[in-house]
């Protein structure tokens, strides 16, 4: 049996599944079902990647993945709604199922600590994510309409500025003592709001002058037709994002 090695990590758990498929597989043939269910695995995995998440497993007609291990990102929630949004559409488009009955997905996301690494035997061993938070977040995709997706206060609070979402209020989760607050997100903004700072609070820029004209500088070239590439590095917390927010040119 292979050592156990775990890593704790706050990561955001995606639980996504297919809408009435036990009554849509009874209509068709398995070798048919299993094409239909491989179309859109595809559809779902392309978008986790896109977004550098982690596919844990394929479970029959559900998919787990997790968004900040092995790669962690500062914004993981977003990336994991994101990804969400985007398997969402791309399997409505595959337009799969009969006319009465076209093939949906529900997904639940949730945020919290988890313990990342291999686990399994010599035989049969996988990278994966367990802990509470990835159990909370199967039973999400239960509480979102199909074609949505549900996700808890502790995702809701990281990506509430770029979501249109129903507040649904505490609601009983299988397996928990007490309730969770659950949102289900509807759509993203158009013009989505500030994801740093904290909410009524403002302050200025500060001796951030000369990189804000050089960035405005740069884009005015490429506004004109002549490429350019800026890089901004910078050790975390420096205020690299808040250095682009002040940008006018790279404003949302």
């Amino acid at each position: 049996m292979p050592e156990q090695h775990g890593e704790r990590r706050p990561v955001s758990v995606l639980f996504a599944d297919i809408v009435s498929s036990t009554a849509i597989a009874e209509r068709l043939d398995p070798e048919d079902w299993t094409l239909m269910v491989n179309r859109v695995f595809d559809a779902m995995t392309r978008a986790v990647r896109r977004y550098d998440g982690t596919v844990g497993r394929l479970m029959g007609d559900a998919i787990l993945a997790f968004f900040g291990a092995p790669v962690a990102h500062e914004d993981d929630p977003e990336r994991a709604v994101r990804a969400a949004f985007e398997m969402i559409g791309a399997v409505d488009a595959l337009a799969l199922g009969a006319d009465d009955m076209r093939l949906q997905l529900r997904v639940g996301i949730n945020t919290g600590p988890v313990l990342v690494g291999m686990v399994g035997t010599d035989v049969a061993s996988e990278y994966t994510a367990m802990g509470d938070a990835v159990n909370v977040a199967s039973r999400m995709p239960a509480l979102a309409s199909p074609g949505h997706i549900a996700v808890t206060a502790d995702t809701h609070r990281f990506v509430a500025p770029l979501v249109d979402a129903r507040d649904l209020g505490v609601v009983p989760v299988k397996g928990k003592a007490e309730g969770l607050h659950a949102y289900e997100l509807t759509s993203l903004k158009d013009s989505p709001g500030r994801i740093r700072g904290v909410p009524g609070l403002e302050s200025p820029l500060v001796g951030r002058d000369a990189q804000v004209a050089q960035l405005v500088g740069l884009f005015d070239l490429v506004r004109a037709g002549r490429g350019r590439v800026a890089c901004v590095l910078g050790e975390p917390g420096i205020g690299k994002s808040r250095l682009l927010g002040e940008t006018p040119a790279v404003r949302p």
